[in-house]
Parts: structure tokens; sequence; C-alpha cells
């Protein structure tokens, strides 16, 4: 799996620790460059942004300058394996929109709770089982029940992503039926691994700061930046997948916003209330964790103005957080996962 680069800056906000102190005590024993010395200087005083520091700190651990021993660093306590992720699939008669096939076809052709599971029990301890349930729920949703120790994911979920693909792509000239399929199978996967955040934070019992929702977003993000393409023998299937998650929040936000009136004459508020984070933000925020993810590759996220220069600068640093933060909340009851 892609290795986690932990970043040091944590320890001045999470531990305490200053900067200077690290870099006094690691100089006892390292020859540490001139031009990391600098970088740490210029940050502090604000001369250069999180980014170029952020790119000392990982020039220290990547040379052996720096080592952070992360096999403690969790706050879930120590659980024994005691269960598993199981699948139940429910009849789904009502199917409409789902490629040739019904919801519950596609979903098991193309195996992804199967995938998922297999992954999640060879990864995590769980102290019991925890059911996921693929079934017709009356409603376009997916969730965790925490009282249940269920996570569901409905079939008109399934149906209402590949309906809204086909409403905003399907009369295109190019429409590219693979694209099709791997939208829906990204977007659906993002879904899943949400709910997983949620089912984590529930079992494991973590402390969050924050709306939650946001958190399992995160979460869902990570899990499919890890993404491996053994054709390339790169992570970048993952950003592409994400990229999959960001048009699909982006053509929600245009339909509501923009096509919902004027079609229907009726003025559209977005729910400001709600637990979630409005869907532009969670496009903006899921563009920027690609972004960060790799910087090089999803460069034109940039270039092509889908992500702003002001939030561009600081996705890198929002990534390695987001990293470390998770690594931090599993890291006793993962397999190695995070190693």
């Amino acid at each position: 799996m892609k290795k986690s680069l932990v970043l040091t800056i944590v320890f001045v906000f999470a531990c305490g620790i200053t900067l200077s102190s690290i870099m006094a005590s690691a100089q006892e024993d390292y020859n540490i460059p001139a031009w990391i010395k600098n970088n740490a200087a210029w940050w502090s005083e604000g001369q250069i942004d999180d980014a170029s520091f952020v790119s000392g700190i990982k020039y220290m651990i990547e040379n052996g300058i720096m080592e952070i021993n992360t096999g403690d660093l969790s706050i879930a306590d120590e659980y024994e394996d005691m269960g598993d992720f199981y699948i139940t699939y429910k009849p789904n008669p009502n199917s409409l929109y789902t490629g040739d096939d019904t919801a519950i076809a596609w979903l098991k052709n193309v195996e992804l709770l199967e995938v998922e599971v297999e992954f999640l029990n060879e990864n995590f301890r769980l102290p019991y089982d925890v059911e996921i349930v693929a079934q017709e729920c009356d409603e376009v949703n997916a969730w965790y029940d925490w009282e249940k120790k269920q996570l569901v994911m409905c079939y008109e979920f399934i149906d209402d992503v590949f309906e809204g693909y086909n409403y905003f792509y399907g009369e295109d000239e190019d429409f590219d039926y693979d694209l099709y399929l791997a939208y829906g199978y990204n977007v659906v996967d993002y879904v899943f691994w949400h709910e997983v955040g949620h089912a984590f934070i529930d079992i494991y019992e973590l402390p969050i700061t924050g709306l939650e929702e946001d958190v399992a977003d995160q979460f869902a993000a990570l899990m499919l930046s890890y993404t491996y393409d053994s054709e390339t023998g790169s992570y970048t299937l993952g950003s592409d997948m994400l990229y999959d998650v960001g048009t699909w929040y982006y053509n929600e936000d245009l339909y509501w916003s923009e096509i919902y009136p004027a079609e229907t004459g009726e003025e559209y508020v977005p729910p400001y209330w709600d637990v979630h984070s409005l869907v532009i933000q969670r496009f903006y925020n899921i563009t920027c964790y690609a972004y960060g993810s790799d910087p090089e590759y999803n460069q034109d996220l940039v270039n092509t103005e889908n992500l702003p220069e002001d939030r561009a600068i600081d996705c890198e640093y929002e990534y390695f957080m987001m990293e470390y933060s998770w690594e931090y909340l599993l890291g006793s009851v993962d397999n190695g996962f995070f190693d």
C-alpha cells in the first residue's frame, strides 16, 4: 500500500513540541542541511508557504535524518479480532437505471462489496461482526446504523448515480460506456468508504472534532487515494477515482442550483442547516484532497481552474494531516495497513 509520510509539524500542534527543539535535538546526531534550517526559519516567519516547509520535512524522513515511530501512535484501544464485515443482498425488483442490469445484478457482477470486505477483514480487527446490507430503501441514500451495527447501501442510490451520469452525458456523441461504468463504480465505492468511516468512528469510539460527515468524507477520500494501479505501478488511479467523485458533487450542485430552478420555476435554497457540508464545498474538498495526494500528477486541477490557487497551496499539507490523523486514530486496530 501507499506509504504514509507522517509530518513532524503535527507535533507542533498535537504534542506541544516546538520545531526549534526538534531541530536542536536532531543536530546532536545528524547533519541537517542548511537549506532545511533556512526553510524552518522562513516558514516560522511566514516567508514561505506550507508546501515548501513540508518538502523539507519529507526530505529528512526520506533520507533517515528524522525517524518517526508510528507503532504507538493511536488512541483506539487494542482489539482482538473477534468479528468480520459480511454482506447481505436483499431483493431488488424495482431498479431502473443501472446500465443493462438491475442494481443488485450490477453490484454482484462488479464484486465491489466483496473486494472491499475482503480488504477490510484482512487489514482491520473488529470486536464484533458488522453487516453490510444492500437493499431497496424507498429513498436515495446510504447510511451506517450505529444501533444495529449495520452499513446500508441502497439500490436507489446506485440507480441515482447512473441516472445522473446519463442526465448530463448520455446524449453526448462521444459517450463512453466504459467510462460510464467506471464512474458508477468509483462514486459507489467512495460512498461505501464514507459509511465505513462512520462505522469505524462508532466501533472504535474514535474522538473527532468538527462535523462527522466531513471526517467520513476525508476517510473515504484517503482510502480511494490509496488505490494502486498495477498497470502503471502508481497510485494515480486513486486520483482518477476522486475526479469522478468530484464530478458527481459538481453536477449535483449544478442541477440543484441552476437546472432545477430553470426547469421548475422554483427557488432552490441550499440546506445550510444540514450536518453535511454544502455539495459545492464537498466538491472543492475532494478536489483538494486529490491534488494534495499527488500535486505533480494532478496539476491540471489547478491549471483548469477546478481548484483555485488560494486553496491549492495548502492541499498537500491538508492531505498529509488527514493521512496522519487517520493513522493516529486507527494505528492500533489495523494489521499493518498504515505501516
